[in-house]
């Protein structure tokens, strides 16, 4: 199974070098989600690493703004392809990956949550070949993953970035 972040580099290589690819994730789910931020829980009580922290989703947020952007497409592939030294072409199919609704990376909406259908699409796959065989087999994922304070899915950080971000641009648009 060969998936993103090397899907979109597979398809450009030579077909006598081309890897085999059996199957894909969202052939046969979606949609996928296929990245989070974890934190610690010690850094959520540190003032200095919440800051950081903080900051850094900000960061993620402002950029998932604009790569969300169409009038930054152009752009936003530029800056793909010098960032990875990769082909306009590459480009092109890794911005159309992090851009898609089925396997992106952006978030629909403006709202910046894990996609919960995303996230039990990715647990149902793992767990068909074995991936938490250690876990009860009653284990309640949804219950693991409903968002919540001190929980798995914990958006504490994400609402002081949000919040942030929306402040400062508030600020730098008067």
């Amino acid at each position: 199974m060969l998936v993103y972040p090397f899907t979109a580099e597979g398809e450009v290589i030579p077909t006598s070098q081309r890897p085999n690819i059996l199957a894909r994730v969202s052939g046969s789910v979606d949609p996928v989600s296929s990245s989070a931020f974890t934190v610690r829980q010690t850094a959520l009580s540190n003032c200095t690493e919440k800051d950081v922290l903080v900051r850094f989703m900000s960061a993620m947020y402002a950029a998932n703004l604009y790569l969300h952007n169409p009038t930054k497409k152009t752009c936003s592939l530029r800056a793909i392809g010098q960032q990875l030294n990769l082909s306009a072409t590459v480009a092109q199919l890794e911005y159309n990956t992090a851009t898609a609704i089925d396997t992106g990376e952006v978030s629909l909406g403006g709202n910046f949550t894990v996609s919960q259908m995303g996230l039990l699409n990715v647990i149902a796959v793992r767990e068909e070949f074995g991936g938490f065989s250690s876990l009860p087999s009653d284990f309640n994922f949804t219950a693991a993953i409903a968002p919540g304070e001190g929980q798995l899915i914990d958006y504490s950080i994400r609402d002081l970035a949000v919040a942030g971000l929306k402040k400062y641009l508030l600020k730098a648009a008067c």
